[in-house]
C-alpha cells in the first residue's frame, strides 16, 4: 500500500509519503516521510553547453521515519536477498533514514 501527495512547484516541490505498507507472513514495514527538491546545486564547470543548458540543477532529499515488524527474522532476511543469517527471531526495529540525492 503506496499513499503520496505531491505539494509544491518548480524546483520546491515536495512529495509527501503518507503512508506506506509492506506486509508478508513473516513481518510488516511501515514508512512515512518526504522527498523534496532543496537549494539548486550549480552546474559543473564546463567548455561546452551541455543538453540542460548548465542551468543550477535541483538537489533532492529523502527523510523517512519507518518501523519493521519481523515474526520470523531469518525468513524476512532471506526475502530481501540474505537468506541463512539467523534463525527465527521476533521483534520490532524502528529508525529514520535521510539522505540527499
Amino acid at each position: 500500500e503506496l499513499t503520496a501527495k505531491n505539494i509544491g512547484a518548480g524546483n520546491r516541490n515536495t512529495w509527501i509519503l503518507e503512508r506506506f505498507v509492506l506486509i508478508n507472513r513473516d513481518g510488516r514495514i511501515t514508512a512515512n516521510g518526504q522527498w523534496q527538491r532543496i537549494a539548486a546545486a550549480p552546474a559543473p564547470a564546463t567548455t561546452t553547453a551541455t543538453a540542460t543548458g548548465d542551468k543550477p540543477r535541483a538537489r533532492r532529499k529523502m527523510d523517512v521515519d519507518l518501523v519493521i515488524f519481523y515474526t520470523d527474522a531469518g525468513q524476512m532476511l532471506g526475502r530481501f536477498g540474505f537468506p541463512g543469517l539467523v534463525r527465527g527471531g521476533k521483534g520490532t526495529l524502528k529508525g529514520h533514514l535521510s539522505w540527499v540525492g
